[in-house]
């Protein structure tokens, strides 16, 4: 019941619930829809950004980018997603630090160590803000929420102009290193599913790369 659905499509508007009424519901606008193309420009040009610009998000772009997730798929409408937004660039370096620091331990003939010895941060790639997704790892579907919420997010900084990529590093360091949790106060109850650094690209993508066939066996 607390997905609204028919709140939302009643033709007179004459259904509330417990959880939502029909005056905490904004109407969708004609004008707003985009074409099929456009659709489809947004979602093939959307890139993993690696070189940002010296420039902090402002936090009023940083809140609405980070809220679209509310209306992300949740299995069972119960949106278990945490999230940890490091908008100090200071606190993102400090973090960076910390990533190296696990890795000097993990694999320490990892390539993001020498590049970090020669002043390059090839962590973050210089992005000045990091969103981590988290969640109960009692939560089955916790992976998969947090993958559809940060993949939302994602999605809605390209529509902002911002640039974003994912990092798997970043996610190894939150569940495998003590350091890096408490730096943050990360419930130990809880696991890392997504990671993002974002920010305003460095460069304009002008063309849309061609990829791999879709694998796909029709029945």
């Amino acid at each position: 019941m607390a997905c609204g659905h028919c709140v939302t499509t009643c033709p007179t508007g004459a259904l509330s619930i417990s959880k939502l009424s029909k005056e905490n519901c904004s109407e969708t606008k004609d004008e707003l829809d985009i074409s099929k193309d456009a659709a489809l420009q947004f979602l093939k040009s959307r890139r993993s950004v690696r070189a940002y610009k010296e420039k902090a998000i402002n936090n009023d772009i940083l809140f609405k980018v980070l809220d679209t997730t509310r209306w992300a798929a949740s299995a069972g409408n119960f949106h278990s997603v945490h999230w940890l937004m490091i908008e100090d660039t200071n606190e993102a370096r400090k973090l960076a630090a910390l990533v190296i620091e696990y890795l000097r331990k993990e694999e320490p003939n990892h390539k993001f160590i020498r590049a970090w010895e020669e002043g390059h941060d090839m962590v973050f790639r210089g992005a000045p803000h990091i969103v981590v997704a988290h969640a109960s790892k009692d939560n089955r579907y916790a992976a998969v929420e947090c993958i559809i919420a940060t993949t939302y997010m994602e999605l809605a900084a390209h529509a902002f102009g911002l640039g974003a990529c994912w990092s798997s590093t970043l996610q190894r360091a939150f569940n495998g290193s003590i350091a890096v949790r408490e730096f943050f106060d990360l419930p130990l109850e809880h696991s890392v599913y997504g990671t993002l650094m974002i920010g305003y690209p460095k460069v304009k993508y002008r063309m849309i790369p061609e990829r791999s066939p879709i694998n796909v066996k029709w029945r």
